[in-house]
């Protein structure tokens, strides 16, 4: 995949202002960094690939994959960062993943109560949804982000040059949230992606700017008016109530995980009376079409005490993303017998 035009976004938060650029290459990269001392983090198979393209500077790697997302990582990147003399003056970069922008945001906020940030995310994943936003966090017990922040970035610079070098599983990732965004939020864009899926799928430059690009601007838009998560921003929940614990539980990629939860959250609307049968038809060729699972194998009871331990749960209530129809959702607060209840039945009907 070859260059494309440099697109700029900006998310203004209470934690800052983050510029979002899109179409832009690491040779670039020198333009954004303020003067003095770096550290970067990075797992060691992006160092692997792109280290010699990385600016000078203090550079800590962790092992790649979610195992490595956790307070242990943490501490162990913030007490080399001591013994190396970084204090508040140093810019932090964090080059990799989600993992790694998850992790370097994190410790990047918390660090001395606080240092300036970066990331160069260098899979579809981050480009699209994991680096834009601000929020950062560590898993706790296998149980996803949650201990974490919200801090902006003060840029995300995406080039679409290290996409090459994805594996197949990474793609998957990425197109779930690329779905999801679609399906939460603008019907034109989810109906882009279904009639130029083949050449979309197969690289062509102009047409995956445009989904990047278009992913940044939705989940941009939806920042702008909520940060903190109090009102919209929720609907970027889409699928990942249930994808978290079916992540966790079926031991499965966050892509494949979010797909069937998000499968699940559309039969679930369905039930709710919001959408309608040929929706689900739609969505599950849409999903399949991008080689994503639609059925799996699961325990429904154990799946809803799963998806009970979720951050969303507030007393015996918990605010659940459902479809009014393919690009635009709306939040309901369900009380958890009859969510129990429904996750029983969209089980039964959605996977057995």
């Amino acid at each position: 995949m070859g260059p494309t035009a440099i697109k700029e976004f900006i998310v203004r938060g209470q934690t800052g202002v983050s510029r979002i650029l899109t179409g832009i290459t690491f040779e670039n990269l020198p333009e954004y960094l303020p003067e003095g001392n770096v550290v970067i983090i990075s797992d060691t198979r992006v160092t692997g690939l792109y280290g010699s393209r990385f600016p000078e500077g203090l550079l800590l790697t962790v092992k790649p994959g979610e195992k490595s997302k956790d307070l242990h990582t943490v501490s162990r990147l913030s007490a080399k960062m001591m013994e190396a003399g970084v204090d508040r003056s140093w810019f932090l970069l964090g080059i990799g993943g989600g993992v790694v922008t998850d992790l370097a945001g994190f410790v990047a906020a918390t660090y001395m109560r606080g240092i300036s940030f970066a990331f160069v995310p260098t899979t579809l994943l981050a480009q699209v949804d994991a680096a834009i936003g601000g929020k950062n966090g560590v898993n706790l017990k296998r149980y996803k982000n949650m201990i974490g922040t919200i801090k902006q970035p003060r840029f995300v610079l995406c080039d679409p040059l290290v996409l090459n070098t994805l594996p197949s599983e990474e793609w998957k990732n990425g197109w779930a949230e690329v779905i999801k965004h679609g399906l939460i939020a603008d019907s034109d864009y989810l109906e882009m992606l279904h009639r130029e899926g083949k050449r979309i799928r197969a690289g062509e430059p102009e047409l995956l700017a445009r989904v990047i690009e278009g992913s940044v601007r939705i989940k941009s838009d939806i920042v702008n008016r909520d940060e903190s998560e109090t009102g919209i921003r929720s609907l970027l929940n889409f699928g990942h109530t249930a994808g978290h614990a079916m992540e966790k539980m079926l031991r499965i990629s966050h892509g494949k995980a979010v797909s069937l939860g998000m499968m699940l959250a559309a039969r679930i609307s369905r039930l709710l009376g919001l959408i309608c049968e040929e929706d689900i038809r739609y969505i599950t060729k849409m999903l399949q079409e991008y080689g994503l699972p639609v059925r799996t194998k699961i325990n429904a009871g154990e799946l809803f005490r799963a998806m009970v331990a979720d951050k969303k749960k507030k007393d015996d209530h918990m605010k659940f993303i459902v479809l009014e129809t393919p690009g635009r959702a709306k939040p309901v607060e369900i009380p958890l017998p009859k969510l129990g209840e429904l996750v029983k039945r969209a089980v039964k009907e959605c996977f057995v």
